[in-house]
């Protein structure tokens, strides 16, 4: 009994091995560092840990604008950062997490372009602050994202706080990259 149990431990190792090297690579988007409110400021901090823990975690996690600035310094940036933007989650991320907190118009314009492209809005998971405007432009596209499957969900000042936005968000993207390693597995299958 105890050498199969050893056997099953060894099995269930080689299968986290594995599937930690499934790459999956993730946008975060939200508030800016520039921005004049407390608590979106609060958001940006929250948007960077974030990206640090999914980092850690084995996760290519990039802040839209930061491969932009790389853009440009490349100086093959398009006129607009939201055609970056799009272009990025349509064809090379797989998840793009939103952080929308009210007064955050940059948000709010990625919002209203992205969630109009299903191959985007499918793969964004949005979490909204519990005190944000209910304004009709708002959940028309958190319903435009969840209609085409993606996530929307609220937040609060206290999971910010308390680091549980970012457990939430690292157990959906631990989940996705499970997801792909299997999907990965089955339609290469027999290919040699």
């Amino acid at each position: 009994m105890a050498s199969e149990l050893a056997e099953i431990r060894k099995m269930v190792t080689a299968y986290e091995r594995s599937v930690a090297k499934t790459r999956v690579t993730i946008l975060v988007f939200g508030p800016g560092a520039g921005n004049p409110d407390d608590y979106a400021r609060a958001c940006y901090e929250k948007r960077l840990q974030l990206k640090e823990l999914l980092a850690s975690n084995k996760f290519l996690a990039v802040l839209p604008e930061q491969a932009y600035r790389e853009a440009e310094k490349r100086g093959n940036a398009p006129a607009h950062i939201l055609d970056f933007e799009e272009f990025l989650l349509e064809h090379s991320a797989d998840i793009a997490f939103v952080l929308h907190v009210r007064g955050c118009e940059g948000v709010n314009h990625e919002l209203t372009r992205l969630s109009t492209n299903d191959r985007c809005a499918r793969k964004m998971y949005c979490f909204v602050a519990a005190d944000c405007d209910s304004h009709w432009s708002l959940k028309d596209c958190l319903q435009d994202i969840e209609a085409r499957s993606g996530r929307a969900e609220q937040f609060t000042r206290d999971d910010i706080d308390k680091c549980r936005l970012c457990s939430r968000a690292l157990e959906y993207a631990k989940r996705v990259r499970i997801a792909y390693h299997h999907y990965a597995r089955r339609k290469y299958a027999g290919v040699s």
